[in-house]
């Protein structure tokens, strides 16, 4: 990590936020990566997540537009460069999405990397790679008589996969991304968890961590993935552990709300008016007729708590609506 002053107060970043901040880079970003003191706060508990011994991963509820997905991909990269043999899987609602969003952006801001934190990869006919990047010591020279050492160099590899139940399975992964969780339709959310992670662990030792991350489903057809992830939200309570100091879903959960980081009304030292941010929001709400899609979809964009964030994802039908009044009251009570 990195210590430094912001407005003369002496501030440490993970080293993940400071890859982020030196080295991400990608058209699709509006701008180059910004200090935000929020950022600062999620990285302490992937921090966390990541020295703690007994944990899976993270079970992330964010807003909307935050640039969560941005520091997961900085985190994706230094994991495959930190060591040997580090297999990083990715999956989202579909395998177009996860290329789209995740994959390219993040194979995009490697090779505008420095070559001094750049491993050499596998690139097929001289071409960088499109169906998964592979850490491998070669030049197209080498490629090109066939003299490639598959033995040396990284022989880490980061991997799109299908969006199915063993998307996974069958692997030992390092780092496991699981996007849009909310949204899923193509495979059972709670299901695919449980399947995934026996993947990061050998013998009941963990040895690889799990980023669950998503907003709240646009719309019914998300009602099945919204209530799995309001399941393993419930199980997923760091101060509610096994005798082995688990948690019953391995992952420790963290929400954003969404007056923590919102653009209009950050100063330059990344801090935002949380107060104003909110006072914002709630008149953008005042104007919706409440319960109402314009108004529910507000919310899911920019919840202030989870049961917030919740309260509203299946508010569609009257069933899903009692269904998860039921789920919610013994996650809180």
């Amino acid at each position: 990590g990195l210590w430094m002053f912001i407005n003369g107060v002496p501030t440490w970043i993970t080293p993940t936020h400071y890859d982020f901040l030196m080295y991400l880079n990608h058209p699709e970003f509006e701008s180059d990566p910004k200090y935000y003191n929020s950022h600062r706060l999620d990285c302490y508990f992937k921090d966390f997540v990541e020295k703690d011994t007994n944990c899976f991963g993270e079970l992330v509820i964010k807003p909307r537009r935050y640039g969560y997905t941005a520091l997961v991909i900085s985190e994706a990269i230094l994991k495959a460069i930190d060591d040997f043999g580090r297999n990083v899987g990715m999956a989202s609602t579909d395998l177009d999405k996860v290329k789209e969003t995740i994959f390219r952006p993040l194979l995009d801001s490697f090779l505008t990397r420095p070559k001094y934190v750049r491993p050499e990869i596998y690139t097929p006919n001289g071409r960088p790679p499109q169906k998964e990047l592979r850490f491998r010591k070669n030049t197209l020279d080498e490629l090109a008589d066939g003299s490639l050492d598959i033995g040396a160099g990284l022989r880490s590899w980061i991997s799109p996969r299908t969006t199915t139940s063993k998307a996974f399975d069958g692997h030992k992964w390092h780092m496991v991304i699981m996007d849009e969780i909310y949204k899923w339709t193509a495979a059972r959310l709670y299901t695919t968890w449980y399947i995934t992670k026996e993947t990061l662990a050998v013998g009941g030792r963990i040895v690889g961590k799990a980023h669950l991350f998503s907003t709240m489903g646009d719309d019914e057809t998300c009602d099945q993935s919204v209530e799995d992830g309001i399941k393993l939200w419930g199980e997923s309570d760091y101060q509610n552990r096994n005798k082995f100091g688990r948690t019953h879903s391995g992952l420790y959960r963290w929400f954003i709300p969404g007056f923590v980081a919102y653009e209009m009304f950050m100063d330059k030292f990344g801090n935002c008016n949380e107060s104003l941010a909110k006072e914002y929001l709630l008149e953008e709400r005042a104007n919706m007729e409440e319960g109402t899609k314009d108004y529910i979809y507000h919310v899911r964009k920019y919840p202030f708590t989870p049961e917030e964030a919740m309260s509203t994802a299946m508010s569609s039908s009257t069933f899903s609506a009692h269904r998860l009044a039921a789920r919610l009251s013994k996650i809180y009570v």
